[in-house]
């Protein structure tokens, strides 16, 4: 049996070849040293994203990619939680621009454990 993740984040992203790469640098610094995956949704990217996101999975990056062809992040959020995670204690999403802060995934970590009426932080 696969020993369960401690974080299963998804980055969704349409075209955001400019930005993508600085995106997933910065998410996985932030889980670096905990058990966790990266899955990159492309939902409907038709520039350079999908080589870019698959370039961190060639340097070894617990990084996955999945296509959908539609054009559409709500489709990508169902399909994310409903169809493509991993089992994770928790769960993140991310959009393809965004840059976020070394210790993001540790805060709201520690904010849920504080509470244990609290489903969900950012």
């Amino acid at each position: 049996m696969q020993e369960e993740l401690d974080w299963n984040v998804a980055v969704f992203c349409m075209n955001e070849e400019t930005r993508l790469e600085g995106c997933l640098n910065s998410v996985t610094a932030a889980l670096s040293g905990q058990r966790s995956l990266v899955s990159v949704i492309l939902n409907g990217s038709s520039d350079r994203s999908r080589d870019i996101a698959c370039r961190f999975v060639r340097a070894g990056h617990p990084v996955e990619v999945f296509e959908i062809d539609a054009a559409d992040k709500s489709n990508s959020i169902n399909q994310f939680f409903y169809r493509l995670r991993s089992p994770a204690r928790s769960y993140g999403g991310v959009d393809g621009y965004a840059h976020i802060g070394p210790h993001s995934f540790q805060a709201m970590q520690d904010r849920l454990a504080q509470d244990t009426h609290v489903v969900a932080a950012t």
